[in-house]
């Protein structure tokens, strides 16, 4: 019968139970890279962070108030039903540059699924689908 082994000795590499053992691991031998040096020619790139805008395009502030719409009471908990929808690139970055503004205005009711609540229930009404 074969002699049981312990699990640090099936699973730990000789350097790693010397590092424990002894608390620091055997000095590695690397190579020295040498640097690349450009051609001459070519002139050097200088990394630039954030240089482009996170939006392909860059939606301007609304200097129009925002429309009166309907104020819709918020739902109580437990009352909510999930709606997954697919929208526009374009719809969805207005919708959530139109969410940060009311949260920076600070309307009450602000958040994405708030404004697309008062939304729809404005179109139901209008189109008689609602009450």
């Amino acid at each position: 019968m074969a002699k049981r082994r312990s699990l640090n000795d099936a699973i730990l590499t000789r350097k790693q139970k010397s590092f424990l053992n002894e608390g620091s691991a055997p000095a590695h031998k690397t190579k020295k890279r040498a640097a690349i040096k450009p051609a001459p020619d070519q002139p050097q790139k200088e990394e630039i962070l954030m240089a482009k805008p996170a939006l392909k395009e860059i939606i301007p502030p609304s200097p129009q108030p925002l429309p009166t719409l309907p104020q819709i009471t918020p739902v109580p908990a437990g009352e909510e039903t999930a709606l997954h929808v697919r929208l526009d690139k374009e719809v969805s970055s207005t919708l959530l540059r139109a969410s940060l503004e009311r949260r920076l205005q600070g309307v009450a009711l602000h958040t994405q699924r708030d404004i697309v609540t008062e939304a729809l229930i404005f179109w139901l009404r209008t189109n008689g689908y609602m009450k």
